[in-house]
């Protein structure tokens, strides 16, 4: 995506390449560059010479900062265990261990799938998981002897406190085995769901396309948060992994995940089809923008916050009241969009797709 973008990038074949970061996050700044070209300077330092452009209820309540953080995941190899903490609770974490928590910031985030997508969201109802650890013996032993019991009698109370405090009982039981215990019971699920999946057998009640899946491969999608890089993490990573407080910081709640899934908000304009994700915090709105073959042209209406846009498919020309001459725009190209400036949007493409960021003012 960024050498369709920038024909001067290079892909290194023994490279990975699994994040694209838009935004002022030090760890990964945006560079503004010129019609030839040349880079002039990092948007980070452009927004603190030009605090305006961000907005004025961005400007007040963010103290000047762009809030959020935008990015294209493409998940070759499995993700972290992991959690992001809160504001309260980043202020401690930041407080206590500022070399490995390196802000007070929260952070919040949303992924959007840009291909077929399965994910973990949040916790099952109880009574689904207990179920499954005594029905499926490696996760019967991967949990542990001691706390399965616990958990089997909490799913039966209507106690939402006892079903909380057994499941987490029960989770950091799991996150606390040893290691060897884990790699040999998951090996061995595996193994026999394999073995199931290959006899033509139905293996629903491993969720078992789902374990294989997870096996095997990985998706992309799109992602917002908080500008923060605040993670704590649990399992299958090389990095430091801070187990006490994942555990210790999760909701327990059990939930159907339709109830957990987070839904945008649709409508349509001058042809396009048009949908935004407004989560209940300031940070960060992401809108999708999939223009068909029939629109070619569209508004990017001016908001009184300041965006990023990027483009996933298609290519087109942008123009707008500052700019002398419009821009070429295809695949991979990204483009910031000050406060309260209309862009006008010319497609060349048969469709295109689009996602704009910005902090909440809608």
């Amino acid at each position: 995506m960024s050498q369709s973008a920038d024909p001067q990038f290079t892909v290194k074949e023994d490279t990975p390449y699994a994040e694209l970061w838009m935004g002022t996050h030090p760890n990964g700044p945006s560079r503004i560059y010129d019609n030839s070209g040349n880079c002039e300077t990092t948007l980070e330092a452009w927004l603190k010479d030009h605090k305006d452009q961000l907005g004025s209820k961005v400007k007040e309540d963010f103290k000047g900062d762009l809030p959020y953080m935008f990015k294209v995941l493409s998940v070759n190899t499995s993700l972290s265990i992991q959690a992001h903490p809160n504001k309260v609770l980043a202020e401690k974490l930041h407080r206590k261990s500022p070399d490995i928590y390196k802000d007070p910031n929260h952070k919040p985030e949303m992924a959007i799938a840009l291909t077929p997508f399965q994910a973990m969201c949040g916790f099952r109802p109880i009574a689904e998981i207990a179920k499954f650890v005594q029905e499926i013996d490696e996760l019967h032993n991967a949990v542990g002897i001691k706390h399965v019991p616990k958990l089997v009698a909490a799913s039966r109370s209507y106690d939402q406190t006892t079903q909380m405090e057994a499941m987490k009982e029960a989770f950091t039981g799991l996150m606390m085995q040893d290691k060897n215990v884990i790699e040999r019971e998951l090996n061995k699920l595996v193994q026999t769901v394999t073995e199931l999946k290959n006899g033509g057998n139905d293996v629903s009640n491993y969720v078992g396309d789902v374990l294989l899946k997870l096996n095997a491969e990985y998706p992309d999608c799109m992602e917002c948060m908080a500008c923060s890089d605040n993670v704590v993490r649990a399992g299958l990573t090389p990095k430091l992994r801070d187990v006490h407080t994942l555990c210790d910081m999760l909701d327990y709640t059990g939930k159907m995940a339709t109830k957990t899934k987070f839904k945008g908000q649709q409508r349509t304009e001058n042809g396009a089809y048009i949908t935004d994700f407004i989560p209940p915090i300031k940070d960060f709105t992401v809108t999708k923008y999939e223009i068909p073959e029939d629109c070619k042209s569209l508004k990017l209406k001016g908001l009184d916050s300041a965006s990023i846009c990027i483009v996933i498919q298609g290519q087109g020309q942008i123009s707008n009241r500052t700019l002398k001459n419009s821009i070429n725009i295809v695949r991979g190209s990204v483009f910031f969009i000050s406060a309260n400036e209309d862009v006008d949007l010319k497609v060349t493409s048969p469709g295109m797709l689009l996602f704009r960021a910005y902090a909440r003012v809608i």
